[in-house]
């Protein structure tokens, strides 16, 4: 009978993962043998690791998000994607000899059918590293393991409740944390000082401000800056980049869904209220034209290009702006701040929390060793990669006050980080129904109202299905 669910439950959840359409391209076979900082290449032999189960042959296949490319930094040369893991699969082998790690780069745009074909032929990885923003389903699915017991409370104190909050559910985690990507919003403060605009610069080393004073920023840019260049570069031209939709369109209290996730709510009083304050943006010219057409990666390309002072932003996004600086792609000067998404309530972000998960194969040894495998490389000296992106682990973060004060910054900042998805069975598939939404609004074919009623109703048809065929909440 289980067999038959998964089976039915596949088609659905292909189109759900499918419409993902984030990251980046895979591939490589180059391996990096870099030491952990501050170790040798002996490192490995003070790591500490319970064997598994058993001492016969293991092979475990651990499939790997193209995330970052790099052990402990995409400088390195001849970087490549799946670096970390393959170094650290090594790293492993030396203390466990019996166990080899077959890693398998993955890419997102494949990652929907390779696990398609996987399950339905019993033929899933042992492990795997990616988003829980991309793997969740899996667990709503029941071929997901929890992780409670590689667990440790010194793990629960070194990373933020906000990493826990967005991969446990009902009390058991279904990935352990390692590194994440940020959703902020980036200032250009050269435009800023431009138009005579400063003192509307948000306080604090990352910018904390209200929906209010967000406004009466982009209204004393918009006095100062040429006709050609725009306060605030919004978009809705598709689904990819919607986090930072979500979380603006919470600006003033509102919630995507009730508290047990089982309705979307982001159509109340407090919803309908952010909506037409965008909508209020664009009706004063704050914000750049076209939104209804732009996308996430037009909008941080019009910022990159110095025509929009404040758009969405991330550490992905910072990366290649350093990286544009020293290569002369980009024009100096750019002087950058980092500012928290606009919210009545406090100072608010989101993350993506980049983490390993292990399938239900059934081979006891195997899940044994994949567990061991993910608790040795998510803990130090290891976990030190996480600082490739941002890290979560307390003790990580120390370490970049003094080599990146800036990435210091925001990974402090992830404490204020609020899930954008809250965990709900389909997202990926409910986010594909919100875009057209918003450029209905845009372009003036529905009000705020109609828009987000529109939206609620066809997403709650949708997410009810999800919800009863989620393992989770169900059983």
């Amino acid at each position: 009978m289980a067999k038959k669910w998964f089976l039915r439950f596949i088609p659905i959840l292909l189109g759900m993962i499918m419409l993902s359409g984030c990251g980046k391209n895979n591939q490589g076979d180059s391996t990096s043998s870099s030491p952990p900082p501050g170790t040798d290449s002996a490192g490995a032999a003070s790591q500490t690791s319970e064997p598994p189960v058993t001492d016969e042959p293991v092979k475990l296949t651990c499939w790997f998000e193209a995330a970052f490319r790099g052990v402990y930094d995409q400088t390195e040369p001849g970087a490549d994607f799946g670096d970390f893991h393959r170094y650290v699969a090594e790293e492993y082998k030396k203390i466990h000899p019996n166990v080899d790690i077959e890693v398998v780069v993955v890419g997102p745009q494949e990652r929907a059918e390779k696990l398609s074909v996987a399950v339905q032929s019993n033929e899933m990885p042992d492990l795997m590293f990616d988003t829980h923003f991309a793997l969740f389903d899996y667990a709503h699915a029941g071929i997901l393991l929890p992780l409670n017991d590689i667990i440790t409370p010194e793990d629960r104190e070194d990373i933020p409740a906000a990493a826990w909050d967005n991969v446990t559910l009902n009390g058991n985690t279904y990935m352990f944390p390692f590194t994440s990507e940020d959703g902020h919003m980036g200032l250009n403060l050269d435009l800023f000082e431009q138009a005579g605009a400063m003192d509307y610069v948000p306080e604090g080393e990352i910018g904390k401000w209200t929906p209010e004073e967000f406004r009466d920023a982009l209204r004393a840019l918009k006095k100062g800056l040429p006709e050609d260049v725009y306060p605030f570069v919004f978009y809705c031209g598709g689904p990819t980049g919607d986090t930072w939709n979500n979380m603006l369109l919470r600006m003033f209290g509102a919630q995507f869904f009730n508290e047990d996730t089982t309705e979307i709510v982001l159509n109340d009083e407090k919803g309908v209220k952010a909506l037409d304050f965008l909508l209020s943006l664009q009706e004063e010219g704050l914000i750049a034209p076209g939104c209804e057409t732009l996308t996430v990666e037009d909008a941080v390309q019009i910022f990159l290009n110095k025509k929009a002072a404040v758009s969405v932003f991330n550490v992905l996004h910072y990366n290649n702006l350093m990286k544009g600086l020293n290569e002369g792609t980009i024009e100096k000067p750019f002087n950058l701040k980092f500012a928290y998404i606009p919210n009545e309530e406090g100072p608010t972000c989101f993350t993506y929390v980049f983490g390993s998960a292990v399938f239900a194969t059934g081979d006891e040894k195997k899940i044994a060793a994949a567990k061991d495998f993910i608790k040795f490389y998510s803990s130090p000296p290891y976990s030190d990669a996480s600082m490739i992106m941002l890290p979560f682990r307390n003790s990580v973060a120390d370490k970049l006050r003094e080599t990146n004060p800036t990435m210091a910054q925001l990974a402090e900042s992830l404490q204020y980080s609020k899930p954008f998805n809250q965990l709900a069975p389909g997202y990926l598939e409910l986010r594909a129904l919100f875009f057209p939404e918003l450029q209905a609004a845009f372009t003036g074919q529905k009000t705020a109202q109609e828009a987000l009623d529109s939206y609620a109703q066809k997403g709650n048809e949708i997410l009810k299905k999800n919800v009863e065929k989620s393992k989770l909440l169900n059983h």
